[in-house]
C-alpha cells in the first residue's frame, strides 16, 4: 500500500475506547515492566509496582475486530489478584514458572492465549497536572475453555 499523498497529525485517529462489554481476545504481546528500572533509564512513569503489560486483540467479528485492549497485571504480593484471575482464565498451570531468577520466562508460552475480557471505560482524568484520555480497563477475565 503506498503512502498517502498528504497526512497531518489531525488525520490520525484518537483511539477512542471500545464500549464496555465482554470480548473474546487473544494475547498479542506480554512483557515484564519494572518501574524502578524504567525510572533509572530516565523514563517518566507513575507506576509503583512491577507488572506484566498485556496487549490483547479483539477476535469477535464485527466493528471492534482487531482493536487492542491494554492491561497491566501487578506482580506485587497482596495486589496481584487480577494476575491470578488472568492465569486461571488462560489455564496456566500453578507449577509453571512465570518469572525465574528475575527473568520473565513465560512470554512465549503465553503468546496467543485466549480468554474473554470484561471491559469498562475509565473516563478521562487529570492527575498531578497530567491529563489522561478515556481508556478501556479490564474488569474481569473469563476462560474460553468452558
Amino acid at each position: 500500500m503506498p503512502l498517502p499523498t498528504n497526512f497531518k497529525g489531525s488525520d490520525a485517529e484518537k483511539g477512542e475506547p471500545i464500549p464496555g462489554g465482554t470480548y473474546r481476545c487473544s494475547l498479542k504481546k506480554i512483557e515484564a515492566f519494572d518501574p524502578d528500572e524504567a525510572r533509572a533509564a530516565g523514563k517518566n512513569t507513575t507506576a509503583e509496582h512491577p507488572s506484566l503489560r498485556a496487549d490483547w486483540v479483539v477476535q469477535d467479528e464485527g466493528e471492534y475486530f482487531g482493536r487492542h485492549i491494554f492491561d497491566n497485571l501487578i506482580l506485587t504480593a497482596g495486589k496481584n489478584f487480577m494476575l491470578r484471575r488472568f492465569l486461571d482464565a488462560i489455564a496456566w498451570p500453578d507449577d509453571k514458572d512465570i518469572i525465574s531468577d528475575g527473568v520473565f520466562v513465560a512470554a512465549s508460552d503465553m503468546a496467543e492465549a485466549e480468554c474473554n475480557l470484561v471491559v469498562e471505560i475509565d473516563p478521562a482524568k487529570t492527575i498531578e497536572g497530567v491529563t489522561y484520555e478515556a481508556r478501556n480497563r479490564v474488569k474481569a477475565y473469563i476462560t474460553v475453555f468452558g
